[in-house]
């Protein structure tokens, strides 16, 4: 555990501080300090898997502090405001994609419909042609093509704009818009990939923190499957113990 100590107070570099109630109030904000002691608080497992809780809470938070260091993040205000950083540059992200995914969407419609209008347009200048009404309706029940038509040219309607574009130019204009998204999404996985860490370990720090909505949380319970493991484990010991118990009492006979 004393090896997670990565990082000295910013303040004094380790030195006896002048002010030890200030250094105290320091030391309470770095990130390693707070991250051992929501270790101790994790070891409230059930008794039999109390070494394999803390065994993959360990890990986690050895990655942590890698990860921490990797950042130059040490203390609470630093994790927050970096947090902060990261969630304005997703939402960045996130804003210039979303018209670009709006209008790639509206091509798909607009070409899906431009082949409805077209597919189904005999069967609707059939429909159009029937006077009586009662005879219309029954036309239109029996043949689907007039209401995909219909919708058809109902989307086409509302978007006049691209009336007179043809389908390769629309096509280019969407293969434009697909690549420039993809780019896009490179940067924001990085950046979401960062929150999780980053939202995982400040749900750790506020459990750690006195005071926080996390640190009157109750102890998670074990999960079941590791439960049932332990007993598995548990059984599994108390039938070999008997055999090595004869084994060594044969071999101090030898």
């Amino acid at each position: 555990m004393n090896g997670f100590l990565l990082f000295s107070c910013p303040k004094c570099g380790g030195k006896p501080p002048p002010h030890p109630i200030t250094h105290r109030k320091e030391e309470a904000t770095l990130l390693p300090n707070l991250l051992m002691k929501y270790m101790e608080i994790r070891k409230d497992w059930t008794r039999a898997g109390q070494n394999r809780g803390t065994s993959k809470d360990l890990k986690a938070v050895r990655e942590a502090l890698s990860y921490l260091r990797q950042k130059g993040l040490s203390t609470v205000e630093d994790l927050e405001a970096f947090l902060e950083s990261s969630g304005k540059s997703a939402a960045d992200y996130r804003s210039q994609m979303k018209p670009k995914e709006a209008r790639s969407k509206v091509i798909d419609w607009i070409l899906a419909s431009r082949t409805d209008c077209k597919e189904c347009k005999p069967v609707y200048e059939k429909y159009q042609k029937i006077f009586f009404k009662k005879t219309k309706e029954k036309f239109k029940q029996e043949h689907p093509e007039v209401a995909r038509y219909e919708k058809a040219a109902a989307y086409l309607a509302k978007h006049p704009d691209d009336k007179d574009k043809t389908k390769k130019e629309l096509q280019q204009e969407q293969e434009i818009l697909l690549s420039e998204i993809a780019e896009l999404k490179v940067p924001l996985t990085d950046v979401q990939e960062d929150l999780k860490k980053l939202r995982d370990i400040r749900y750790w720090v506020r459990k750690a923190t006195p005071g926080t909505e996390e640190s009157k949380e109750p102890p998670k319970k074990q999960p079941i499957k590791e439960v049932l493991q332990d007993k598995a484990d548990e059984k599994k010991a108390q039938r070999t113990a008997p055999a090595q118990i004869k084994h060594r009492q044969q071999d101090m006979e030898l």
